[in-house]
This record gives C-alpha cells, sequence and structure tokens, in this order.
C-alpha cells in the first residue's frame, strides 16, 4: 500500500489538493519547497516520522495560504480612490476549486466555470532503492543523455565504492538529481526519501529507508516532452527512470458552457480583466461573479481584512512547527502604521488580526482618499505585508519550519524545489 504527500512551484506556484499549478517563474519559486525526511535507519516504531509528515503538513499548509494571501494582495487595484467607479470585486461558489482575481473596469458578470481535467507536468519516476546501502551500481563513470524537446544534453556521473565513505544508492540518486537539474531550464529532478516494510521473521513493525529519483517539467501543459537514455552503462535503464509515470497534459475546461484547452491552470478572460486559476476538477458548477458599484468596493476591502486575519489564524494553528517570528515579524510591519489604521476604523489586536468597526465603513463612504492612501501608497498596509509574504517565498517555507532536523536536501545545491509542484510523492511500503 503506498502513502501519498500532497506537496508546489509556482506563481501560484505550485498544485493545491494534490495538482499541479502553472510556473510563471521560476525565481521565486525554484528557492521554495518540502524537503524529504531524513530517517535514520531501521526503525522498530514511527513516532520521529508522524512528527515528520506533520511538520509536512503545516509548511505545505504555510506554502499554500502564503501564495493565496500574495496573489490577493496583488490583485487589489491601487486606484481604488481614483477610479471608484471601475472598482469590481469578484466571489466564488467553492474556493476549494478555483480561484478568481479581477481588475478595474472588468465586466459585471456572472460565469459558470467547470474544471474537466487540470494540467499536469510529464513525470518520470525511479524505483526505489535502499537509501543507505552501498550502491548497487558497479563503479565507474556512466554517461546517459537527458533529451527535452528537440535538444540532447549529454550527461555523466560517477559511481565511487573505494574510501572510508563509498556511495552509497542515495549518493547515486542525488548525482543524478544535481546533474539532470542543472542540466535544461525546463525539467527539474529531486530525491526523495521514505520508508518500507521489511518483512522478517524477527518482526512485525520493522522498516529501512528508501530513496527515489523523480525527474518532471516545471511546467504544466504537453507541450514539452523530455526522455532520458543510457549511452555508457545501464544506470538509467536499471533505474526504470526512463520510463513515463505520468504524461504532461493540457487543462481541460467549460466557460459557460464552451469548451476551452490550456497548458496552464491560470486562465484570462473579459481582455484580460479576470484571471482564474484552477486547483480542483468539478462535478457542478462553479459559479464566479463579478460586481461593481459601493458595495463592491466596501467588499473589496472586507474581504482583503479577511485575507489577513485567515492568515494569522492558520500561523496560530500551526504555531508548533512555524517558528514565531513569522506572525511577530508581520505583526511589527504592520504596527508601524497602526496609528493610520486606527484614524479610519481599524483597529490592530495583540493577536495580529485587524478589527473592524463602524467607523471604517464610514470611512469608505467620506474618506476614500485617505483610506486608499493608507493601503495602497508606497508606505501603506499592502507594500508592507507584501514585502514579508515575499521574504518568507524567497527564502523558502522550509527555513522556518520548527525542528528542521527532521528534513534533508533533495539536491546539492542547497536549494529544494517548490513545495507545492511535489504533488505525487509517493512512499512505498
Amino acid at each position: 500500500m503506498s502513502t501519498v504527500i500532497n506537496s508546489l512551484n509556482a506563481f501560484c506556484g505550485a498544485t493545491l489538493g494534490g495538482h499541479v499549478q502553472p510556473t510563471a517563474s521560476r525565481s521565486a519559486a525554484g528557492r521554495v519547497t518540502m524537503a524529504s525526511r531524513a530517517l535514520a535507519g531501521m526503525r522498530y516504531n514511527r513516532s520521529d516520522d508522524t512528527k515528520a509528515r506533520a511538520l509536512e503538513k503545516s509548511l505545505s499548509l504555510f506554502f499554500d495560504e502564503t501564495v493565496k494571501l500574495r496573489d490577493f494582495l496583488n490583485s487589489f487595484s491601487s486606484s481604488v480612490a481614483k477610479h471608484a467607479h471601475r472598482t469590481r470585486t469578484v466571489s466564488v461558489s467553492d474556493a476549494e476549486k478555483l480561484r478568481a482575481y479581477v481588475g478595474a473596469g472588468a465586466t459585471p458578470a456572472v460565469y459558470e466555470v467547470n474544471i474537466d481535467r487540470l494540467a499536469v507536468v510529464q513525470t518520470n519516476r525511479s524505483i526505489p532503492l535502499a537509501s543507505g546501502d552501498i550502491a548497487e551500481f558497479d563503479e565507474g563513470t556512466y554517461a546517459f543523455s537527458l533529451t527535452v524537446g528537440d535538444k540532447r544534453h549529454s550527461l555523466q556521473v560517477t559511481v565511487d565504492k573505494t574510501g572510508a565513505e563509498p556511495d552509497t544508492n542515495k549518493d547515486v540518486l542525488k548525482k543524478l538529481a544535481y546533474e539532470i537539474d542543472r542540466a535544461a531550464d525546463d525539467v527539474e529532478a529531486f530525491v526523495t526519501e521514505g520508508e518500507r516494510k521489511v518483512y522478517s521473521s524477527l518482526s512485525d513493525d520493522l522498516f529501512e529507508d528508501i530513496a527515489y529519483l523523480t525527474v518532471r517539467n516545471r511546467t504544466t501543459g504537453n507541450d514539452t516532452y523530455f526522455a532520458l537514455s543510457d549511452d555508457t552503462g545501464n544506470i538509467i535503464d536499471t533505474l526504470k527512470i526512463d520510463h513515463v509515470a505520468e504524461s504532461g497534459q493540457a487543462c481541460r475546461y467549460r466557460l459557460n458552457g464552451t469548451e476551452h484547452a490550456s497548458d496552464s491552470n491560470t486562465i484570462s478572460t473579459d481582455h484580460d480583466r479576470m484571471s482564474i486559476t484552477f486547483t480542483d476538477v468539478t462535478v457542478s458548477p462553479v459559479t464566479v461573479a463579478v460586481t461593481g458599484g459601493p458595495e463592491a468596493i466596501r467588499k473589496k476591502f472586507a474581504d482583503l481584512i479577511s485575507a489577513c486575519n485567515d492568515y494569522i489564524h492558520i500561523l496560530d494553528q500551526n504555531a508548533g512547527y512555524i517558528t514565531p517570528a513569522v506572525k511577530t515579524d508581520l505583526i511589527k510591519e504592520i504596527g508601524t502604521i497602526a496609528q493610520d489604521l486606527y484614524s479610519i476604523g481599524l483597529r490592530l489586536e495583540a493577536n495580529g488580526k485587524i478589527l473592524q468597526t463602524d467607523k471604517f465603513d464610514q470611512a469608505l463612504q467620506s474618506e476614500m482618499s485617505t483610506v486608499n492612501r493608507i493601503f495602497t501608497g508606497d508606505n501603506g498596509f499592502l507594500t508592507k505585508v507584501r514585502a514579508r509574504l515575499t521574504e518568507v517565498l524567497e527564502n523558502g517555507v522550509q527555513a522556518y519550519g520548527i525542528n528542521q532536523d527532521s528534513f534533508s536536501e533533495y539536491n546539492e545545491k542547497g536549494l529544494f524545489k517548490s513545495l507545492k509542484r511535489i504533488n505525487e510523492i509517493t512512499l512505498y511500503a
């Protein structure tokens, strides 16, 4: 039986609910990822493993919510006050299936969206090996090829089984991952560690460490195909890493009944004034409603405050796994404009959440220019919060995990892949 860990990389980076999201930028996403567990040999109980899984789950959620809030802030118009008549807000009937963002001047309308299939990446996965065992390959240099589209990359790795520390299976997999990962911008490779049960008459609860190699496209869709093959030796064939575990495919969806296809899980409509990010397939249509007018302005700000409070709530819920510095630094940043917020009817509470008073509704009606400056100015609320979220994503969420000794690197670069793009990791049991 296999256990699946859901993980992402994207501008929206990566995947929610175990699905890969589109990659619009490699820079931010490439610095963010879920790290595999560093297991300490055979185990007779799984308590440490349970803690590691809980940490991985919290960091995965932390990544999701950080990307979600950052994208929401990025969608917030900086010209609400100047062009109040063009302000729009959008609501969706099922936030688990999609996220929608709308710009100024979007057409007030109601859309029905059906998501029949998400875009995914081509994925090749090796057979699992006992990670700590001395390499199962003969000593020497192995030459192999990575072909991406019509471009061929000649690569090689050397297996060294001499000396006091001969290469283990995991070492060889990491060498392969490093060479493949740096060879082509369109493809990434990483090593995942897990465990599998050892069937023995000595014990019914004995596990050994395993590791396997995953190679896949960095972007969704079926435009780019890659292949691995041996040139000298049989390391690729032995690992079965030349076999496609999952083929790349485009997203298929219906907008108001009309069928469409996209290589990305993020699409735009209404002359690029609204974007929708698909996160899961649907059984029934999801309603997306775009509205305007004074109520749209009020709701837009109310949604912004609610989104920030929800983020604080997530940090509180996972305080045992995420360093408190994330929340305290965010509160300090907002605290520098706490008096400004208070002047328009918003109170920064000690727990980091923002309380909305009746005075805020009045400010939206009579002091819109002041509200807009406090939120969207150069030193405003949006700028400060967005800076903290960007810092988290650039550092990588694994840097904020408590008990980080539970994690190990995927590759020799000292970098992790995108947390949410690691969506199909399977630990073989």
